[in-house]
């Protein structure tokens, strides 16, 4: 699997065409807002090529996840 995956250099200049940071590179967008290169991953499948390098980026710089709770567990209805 890893032998499909973009090298650093590649996936950090990887240029982005869609969203709020159309035009800027996944580098960019790493020290920016990394959250977004998780909802990338997370979210976009219509441009695999993109969502491996931001993979690969999260992967480069050790960002873990923060795990929130889901609100509907927290907030009570009714």
């Amino acid at each position: 699997m890893d032998a499909d995956l973009p090298s650093i250099p590649d996936a950090l200049e990887t240029r982005l065409r869609f969203g709020k940071f159309a035009g800027l590179t996944i580098g960019e967008v790493a020290v920016m807002e990394p959250t977004y290169l998780e909802w990338i991953v997370r979210t976009i499948d219509r441009e695999p090529e993109t969502s491996l390098a931001a993979r690969v980026v999260l992967r480069y710089f050790g960002y873990t996840p923060v795990n929130r709770p889901r609100l509907d567990n927290i907030v009570q209805r009714g």
